[in-house]
């Protein structure tokens, strides 16, 4: 009796850390070849003092083109790192919110290159009395 043999078909197994490993990588990668070589000339301003303020700090001018491919770079190689080591879930965390910030920093930067200054004293503000009035 000859023996008929069974094929079981098994599905790609990808764990999830090297799912979000991956999803850093493309963010890396998008963050330089979208945002870093199309970004408009000019400088994103960055401003931590309100009009009128006795207290003045300087504004923060970057280009947003070299930024954003350095901060995809760093992406890239966190995304990396999250692949290749066993990390602790505390700097799991810290490399995701890294990755956030460095994903979210073209669409400040881009959005707005020697136009309007981003103030971020009066968002702060807006976001603390939002939070407070719903408590």
């Amino acid at each position: 009796m000859t023996a008929i043999p069974v094929v079981r078909h098994q599905r790609a197994a990808i764990d999830r850390q090297q799912a979000i490993a991956g999803i850093f990588v493309m963010l890396g990668l998008v963050d330089i070849f979208v945002f870093g070589f199309l970004a408009d000339k000019g400088d994103a301003v960055f401003t931590f003092t309100l009009t009128g303020a006795a207290v003045s700090v300087p504004n923060l001018n970057l280009a947003p083109g070299p930024v954003s491919e350095g901060l995809g770079a760093l992406s890239i190689v966190l995304g990396l790192l999250y692949a290749g080591l066993k990390l602790t879930s505390l700097s799991r965390r810290l490399t995701a919110a890294t990755v956030m910030l460095a994903s979210l920093w073209p669409f400040f930067a881009g959005a707005m290159p020697a136009r309007t200054p981003l103030p971020f004293v009066s968002l702060m503000q807006t976001t603390m009395l939002l939070r407070s009035r719903s408590s």
